[in-house]
C-alpha cells in the first residue's frame, strides 16, 4: 500500500548505534532515541511512534500507539512497557515540561465516544 504511494516507514528519526529494534511493519515518526548501553528500544508489529524524545529504552508491544513521550520513562526502575493494543499519550499541562504532564492511556479498541452512565460501578449524575 505505502510503496506505491511513495511513503516511508520511517521519516525524522534519530537513534544511536544500536538504539531501536523496530518491526519492519512498524511506522515511527518525528523522534529520538537516545543510546542504552544495557538494551535497545523495542517496537512491535503494526505500532506507531510520533513526536517522542525517549531517552531510556522502552518496549512498545504490537498495535500500539505511543504519541509525544518525552524524556526518561521509567517505572520502578524499570523501562517501560507497553502491551499490546495500547494508546499511550504523553500531554504537557499548562505550566510546561518536564514536570507538569499526564498520560491518557486507552486501548485501541476503547469505545471512547460511547456515552456511559457510571466509572466503576459508581453512577454518574446527569
Amino acid at each position: 500500500f505505502g510503496a506505491r504511494l511513495g511513503l516511508v516507514k520511517r521519516a525524522h528519526i534519530f537513534s544511536g548505534k544500536q538504539t531501536l529494534a523496530a518491526h519492519e511493519c512498524s511506522v515511527i515518526l518525528n523522534s529520538f532515541f537516545a543510546e542504552d548501553d544495557e538494551q535497545p528500544s523495542e517496537i512491535g508489529e503494526g505500532s506507531v511512534l510520533e513526536h517522542c524524545c525517549i531517552q531510556n529504552s522502552v518496549k512498545v508491544g504490537s498495535g500500539s500507539l505511543i504519541s509525544g513521550v518525552q524524556g526518561c520513562v521509567t517505572i520502578c526502575n524499570k523501562r517501560m512497557a507497553v502491551p499490546d493494543n495500547l494508546c499511550v499519550q504523553q500531554i504537557r499541562l499548562k505550566g510546561g515540561f518536564p514536570h507538569k504532564c499526564v498520560f491518557v492511556i486507552i486501548g485501541v479498541n476503547d469505545a471512547i465516544k460511547k456515552q456511559c452512565c457510571s466509572i466503576y460501578g459508581v453512577e454518574l449524575a446527569r
